[in-house]
């Protein structure tokens, strides 16, 4: 019926009667023929009418007191005007049937959801257990959307939980043709997926791309924003080894492919930033290996010594313990008359910015050029090193004596003709790291007032081993 009736009755309620001509005898008895019940002919007994009325009266109450509301008590289950009921427990299943003990399925009117489960009082919502090889949930969508969402809107929790054990994994999900296996999606300061594994060597997030489809991912991380991180890995540990591949943040490794690739359209491939305590970059001694490919880089194990391969061929890295560097003048020519140290005008090396020494090592200062007299005079010229950049301290003088005249030397109508080379070197340990200057600085010294000319000059400064 459409309308529950408000009207109840009850009848006979006292044990026994209180007036009339059977006063202190029982109101109510059953009919002594219960197959037959009230036979034609033999008369009804008022104890016999009052037992069933009192029966039926209280049925009409207990059926009056049912409710769609979850009350502690043994009532009748209805549904309100909206055909909604409400109980405070229910158990289904347990049966041999072979139906699904509990179907949902969406109202016509309704496209939100099939079922709502709520709990306010700290607990699960939801829970399911099963013992098989199967999933204890699964959910299914044939049209585009996910087939299992976790949605959290409260301060800090995660969308989806998983908690698996040795033998199998917490959450699985299985994507359609162009769907993904599992998605999360935060919205505030929470993780979109967070998987945590209490056991060594099992993964928290677990992701194996197809073997049968090639191009597929295991893992894929995506961002959009330009301050975003498609992947992140970190390890909060304090006291990890660094050279434990299972202490690593991040893990690549491969068969026969990279073990780890990194590329990118307009910024770097890979970035690699070290501190105080470690490099940013270690590369493990390894030897020559058998397929080589231009760019292979590696610390020969060898040797000792780094490698590069470039053009075809290996190449051995020139190292030291202070870096080298290396400058040159050359094609110096000038002449010298006079006892006085002078400065050579363009006689002198920079080492600059980009090839000035990194630390404060030792140098090797060398000249070479080809030296003579220059008119009949003999002479001997002194030679010396300066550092400028320290204010002109003399590193180191040598003096060289020309013992033939100018004609002698020339004779013969060979007017390029010098009378000796002469190499003059020095080491020197410089006071301090930086871009530096050395001079090169002559006197002449015995001779008349011609001098001493010189031709083919070369003025290096190397070093900082």
């Amino acid at each position: 019926m459409a309308i529950k009736p408000s009207a109840t009755f009850t009848h006979a309620t006292n044990l026994n009667f209180s007036l009339g001509p059977a006063v202190g005898f029982p109101t109510k008895l059953p009919v002594p023929d219960i197959p037959n019940g009230y036979v034609p002919g033999t008369g009804v007994s008022a104890e016999q009418v009052n037992q069933q009325f009192n029966i039926l009266g209280d049925w009409s109450g207990w059926l009056a007191a049912g409710s769609n509301l979850p009350g502690l008590d043994a009532h009748l289950i209805e549904t309100d005007a909206l055909g909604v009921s409400r109980v405070a427990s229910t158990v289904l299943g347990g049966t041999a049937g072979g139906d699904g003990a509990l179907v949902v399925s969406t109202n016509a009117g309704a496209t939100a959801f099939a079922g709502s489960f709520t709990n306010i009082a700290g607990g699960f919502a939801i829970t399911a257990t099963a013992s098989g090889t199967l999933a204890a949930v699964r959910g299914t969508n044939t049209g585009t959307g996910a087939g299992v969402e976790g949605v959290h809107t409260g301060v800090a929790g995660p969308g989806v939980s998983g908690t698996g054990n040795l033998t199998g994994p917490g959450v699985i999900g299985a994507g359609g043709t162009d769907g993904n296996g599992v998605e999360g999606d935060a919205t505030g300061n929470g993780h979109g997926v967070e998987g945590t594994c209490q056991i060594g060597s099992f993964a928290g997030c677990h992701g194996v791309g197809s073997a049968a489809n090639p191009g597929t991912f295991g893992v894929l991380g995506e961002t959009t924003q330009g301050d975003g991180v498609g992947v992140a890995g970190f390890n909060l540990q304090a006291g990890a080894d660094p050279s434990n591949f299972t202490h690593s943040a991040v893990l690549g490794a491969s068969v026969d492919g990279t073990g780890l690739w990194g590329t990118s359209t307009n910024g770097h491939g890979a970035w690699i930033a070290g501190n105080a305590t470690r490099s940013g970059l270690h590369l493990d001694p390894q030897v020559d290996p058998g397929t080589p490919v231009d760019g292979d880089l590696y610390p020969d194990s060898a040797t000792g010594l780094l490698s590069y391969r470039r053009d075809a061929s290996t190449r051995r890295v020139h190292e030291s313990l202070g870096g080298f560097v290396h400058e040159s003048t050359t094609g110096l020519a000038s002449a010298r008359n006079g006892a006085a140290f002078v400065v050579e005008p363009g006689h002198f090396v920079t080492l600059g910015i980009l090839n000035g020494p990194k630390i404060a090592g030792d140098v090797e200062l060398t000249f070479t050029a080809s030296f003579r007299n220059v008119g009949a005079a003999l002479n001997s010229i002194e030679i010396q090193f300066q550092d400028q950049t320290a204010g002109g301290v003399v590193i180191l003088t040598t003096e060289i004596f020309m013992a033939l005249t100018n004609a002698a030397v020339t004779a013969g109508g060979r007017p390029n003709a010098y009378e000796k080379t002469i190499t003059f070197r020095a080491r020197y340990t410089l006071p301090s790291a930086g871009a530096r200057v050395f001079d090169l600085a002559m006197a002449t010294h015995t001779g008349g007032p011609t001098g001493v000319e010189w031709s083919a000059g070369v003025l290096t400064v190397e070093g900082v081993y």
